[in-house]
């Protein structure tokens, strides 16, 4: 099997790094809706993390809402489509990215 070692990235965890590999998997469509993800010491050993890592990025999949977990079945990708309007926090740097954001918000429900 090949180790895909995450990069180092001191600004972001080592869980938050498996969830941005993760989901750049799932936007590129190398993971499509409904597929399984890798268990977790398949995840664990191609990206060289402790299994606490795998299921911190898992729950975090799950509270973004692309990833679904069915207990002793496994996880499955529930698709980027339910996460379109979800916000990188990482990208707002500015009050003015801030309002930039709200506005989206404000105005998207009456856009039909």
């Amino acid at each position: 099997m090949t180790q895909h070692q995450i990069p180092g990235d001191r600004l972001r965890s080592l869980s938050q790094q498996l969830v941005a590999v993760l989901t750049e998997r799932i936007r590129s469509g190398q993971l499509n809706l409904g597929d399984k993800l890798s268990t977790e010491a398949e995840l664990m050993a191609e990206h060289g993390v402790s299994r606490t890592v795998v299921r911190e990025a898992v729950s975090q999949l799950q509270a973004t809402g692309l990833v679904q977990t069915r207990h002793g079945i496994g996880s499955f990708v529930q698709g980027p489509a339910l996460n379109i309007f979800k916000i990188d926090v990482s990208a707002i740097s500015s009050i003015r990215d801030v309002l930039h954001v709200l506005e989206l918000r404000i105005e998207s429900p009456l856009v039909s």
